[in-house]
């Protein structure tokens, strides 16, 4: 939401909300489009298509305004993917700016600084998850991370970036019991280096056209 007139992104959320039905969690996520007045009108609007979260409603450096929206708005704030360090995610969680606090381990800090934002959101009765949107192995490190900390609630990847795992079969996971998926059962992370080989083929295969032809 956020880059269409609020009357369209509405009709978009009702929409998604019947096609998904009842039990489906639906989020919104506005990109830091809005300012608060924006964010609360459209949120309260929007209550009635019981929406999960609302994730990065303000700007991203406006920590006092994502905390209106999340006290005033109805729907549970999701924040904030681009923070850096735990000290900046202490400073949101202080300000109850989140219900959900999104942390990405390639922009945080990486798994020991993850591991710190998490034990600070879990002591304040706080869910985490986790943005894993870009590559295959950040996904799948996402899910080891996921595994071991007691309070994440999801772990976020498109559909839209499966480029890498279209070629990649030692990162293959399976959707287990509905929307869940395991940790690859492989040491560390759970993948193997790509190859030089593998990178050749790959390219191979780009420049081919093969992956545009089958979207």
């Amino acid at each position: 939401v956020g880059g269409l007139p609020q009357r369209e992104d509405l009709e978009r959320i009702a929409v998604t909300r019947e096609a998904a039905g009842p039990d489906c969690r639906v989020m919104i996520d506005a990109l830091h489009a809005y300012n608060v007045p924006e964010a609360l009108s459209l949120a309260k609007k929007a209550q009635e298509h019981n929406i999960y979260w609302f994730e990065s409603p303000v700007a991203l450096t406006d920590t006092k305004g994502h905390s209106i929206v999340n006290k005033r708005s109805g729907i549970p704030v999701c924040a904030n993917e681009s923070l850096q360090g735990c000290r900046a995610f202490k400073n949101l969680i202080d300000q109850r700016a989140a219900e959900f606090v999104h942390l990405d381990l390639c922009v945080c800090g990486g798994i020991t600084e993850g591991l710190k934002i998490a034990a600070v959101a879990e002591a304040h009765d706080l869910r985490i998850s986790l943005h894993a949107a870009n590559t295959v192995c950040l996904f799948s490190t996402s899910i080891h991370f996921a595994a071991s900390v007691p309070n994440c609630d999801s772990v976020e990847n498109h559909q839209v970036h499966r480029l890498l795992s279209d070629y990649a079969p030692i990162a293959t996971m399976e959707l287990q019991d509905g929307p869940y998926v395991s940790p690859l059962n492989m040491p560390g992370h759970g993948m193997e280096f790509l190859t030089p080989d593998f990178v050749d083929s790959l390219d191979k295969k780009i420049a081919e056209g093969l992956y545009a032809s089958e979207k």
